[in-house]
């Protein structure tokens, strides 16, 4: 008996140091919900984008409560509930890539990140613009949410 409750031991520390030393590439991976756009040094952490928006247009104070309305990420039919409005800093690394994500329009997109001078805006970018903007919070724009693995 005791042999079986080592060896099931042993097997289950494999199996987790496997799965736990797994490294990324950037690129689509359907297992983490998207489309991995950042890593982690160590290529084991970094966040992932969905592959589609959440439909609709969506001022910023809805946005942020939309992302954490589960039913509502389809993309690679992931159950994930850590889903999140990305930063000005991640929605403009996640632009970058935007050609190889996919499925952007070339509208504004929010981030979750507040103007610091004018609490009426937030952040935002455009996939056809180099730069981010600001935009009043009541405005409507897309979002496309990001977690972290």
């Amino acid at each position: 008996m005791k042999k079986i409750i080592l060896m099931a031991a042993v097997i289950l520390g494999l199996a987790f140091v496997s799965t736990a030393q797994k490294k990324y590439t950037i690129g689509l991976h359907p297992e983490l919900g998207g489309y991995v756009f950042k890593l982690s040094a160590d290529k084991m952490h970094g966040l992932v984008a969905e592959t589609m928006d959440l439909e609709g247009g969506w001022s910023w104070y809805a946005a942020k409560e939309i992302v954490n309305i589960n039913c509502l990420h389809k993309s690679m039919r992931q159950n994930f509930t850590d889903w999140r409005l990305p930063n000005k800093d991640e929605l403009n690394e996640m632009m970058k890539q935007s050609g190889s994500i996919g499925n952007f329009t070339i509208e504004f997109y929010w981030s979750s990140t507040p103007s610091e001078t004018d609490k009426s805006t937030a952040y935002g970018k455009d996939p056809s613009v180099p730069f981010q903007g600001e935009s009043q919070k009541e405005n409507k724009g897309h979002v496309r949410a990001i977690r972290e693995f």
